[in-house]
């Protein structure tokens, strides 16, 4: 298994194309990429079809994905506000990629058996592949498609992100092939001698302790360990820096447990799926959050910052290298929320450095996204604020 992984700011789909080829021949050496993924920014993005017939050109046994992206990664470098385009390819001997496209129309509904899931993506019986998904952000039932997915191939792995760049449904684009979509999913499922490992860092730092929800109404957070959040919110506000205090007013999230049946003294960073505070009812104390909630489960209150999502960052990806099962990545790609990189750090190629000091030189891809997809406890979401990444190796 070899990859490469390239990035060009030439100003031109030919050029781009042309650059970015040449370093990908320079690592690839006399071997020929199976899969092509190519993320490309809104100034290139205008003649879509024109790249995908200059990718063709350059790499024609390979089988060709990608989207266009507000930021692109590539060559282990980040590319947010300039026309560029990164481009990462993959030889994968003994891999099988499996391309996918919907357009939803025809996924099985919620009730469905697996076979149907198998007969709808083309994908036979007793494999079990891992997927690289990139959706428009304009379809709603993405969410839909991915527990599919779990559902279906529960320990295979499922990483990627929603298509940027656009701001209206259609300016976003996605290919596969010689096929251009302004809508849907596309993805490839690899399965053989491949195995994928992740590293999901939501950027926060919990503050306060973990608490059991004990009333809540689908969405409607409306009392903790008995307590009304907001009046709980009010004293943990009390005993915080002032540092603190001013991210509880401007940055604070929930995190929700990811197990039904937690070990409260087992939850860490890790086993919690941090989602946004969308309302306060501050007549009866109640939180709205952007998750449905459970009598049970346990949430505790995060903040975010620069400083907080770094370390965060830097902590998710020791405990990826820090597995048992852990072996060095042939290759990598990166999906990083739109809201990090410089408009987070104040400068470019944090994400993607931390990941080198980490990690090591391994060839790095992928863009900059409205929302990134990877697991959190075993189960995979729509994640904001993230980077969520994918490391490739061969399974043998």
């Amino acid at each position: 298994m070899k990859w490469a992984s390239s990035i060009s700011r030439a100003d031109s789909v030919e050029l781009a194309v042309g650059h970015a080829a040449v370093s990908i021949a320079q690592e690839m050496g006399d071997l020929s990429p199976d899969l092509a993924m190519a993320f490309v920014s809104p100034g290139l993005a205008g003649d879509v079809a024109s790249l995908i017939r200059k990718l063709e050109e350059q790499f024609p046994s390979a089988y060709i994905i990608g989207c266009t992206a507000g930021g692109v990664i590539g060559g282990g470098e980040e590319e947010e506000h300039v026309p560029a385009l990164s481009l990462t390819c993959a030889n994968l001997p003994g891999v099988d990629v499996i391309p996918i496209y919907t357009d939803g129309l025809d996924l099985p509904d919620g009730d469905a058996p697996p076979q149907a899931w198998r007969d709808c993506l083309g994908i036979r019986e007793g494999i079990d592949p891992h997927f690289v998904i990139m959706a428009d952000p304009f379809s709603p039932w993405v969410n839909d498609f991915i527990e599919g997915l779990d559902y279906v191939w529960p320990d295979s792995v499922k990483v990627g992100g929603i298509a940027s760049g656009g701001k209206k449904c259609g300016e976003n684009a996605l290919f596969t092939e010689t096929q251009v979509h302004h809508k849907g999913v596309v993805a490839v499922a690899l399965s053989g001698n491949i195995a994928v490992s992740t590293a999901v860092a939501q950027g926060c730092r919990p503050i306060g302790e973990a608490l059991r929800i004990t009333d809540c109404e689908t969405n409607v957070l409306m009392e903790v360990e008995g307590e009304r959040p907001l009046h709980y919110l009010q004293r943990l506000s009390a005993t915080l820096s002032e540092e603190d205090r001013e991210l509880m007013s401007n940055s604070l999230f929930v995190g929700i447990d990811t197990d039904p049946f937690p070990d409260e003294e087992c939850i860490g960073p890790g086993d919690y799926i941090i989602r946004n505070l969308i309302g306060i009812d501050k007549n009866v104390g109640a939180l709205v959050v952007n998750e449905n909630l459970h009598v049970g489960r346990t949430v505790q209150f995060h903040v975010r910052d620069k400083v907080a999502s770094a370390e965060d960052l830097k902590d998710t990806l020791s405990r990826c290298i820090g597995q048992p099962d852990y072996t060095q990545p042939e290759g990598a790609l990166l999906f990083s929320c739109m809201g990090r990189g410089e408009q987070l750090y104040g400068v470019g190629g944090h994400d993607s450095g931390r990941f080198r000091e980490t990690v090591g030189e391994v060839p790095l891809g992928g863009f900059f996204c409205n929302g990134e997809i990877g697991p959190v406890g075993g189960t995979t979401y729509i994640h904001g604020y993230t980077s969520a990444f994918g490391l490739f190796r061969p399974a043998r």
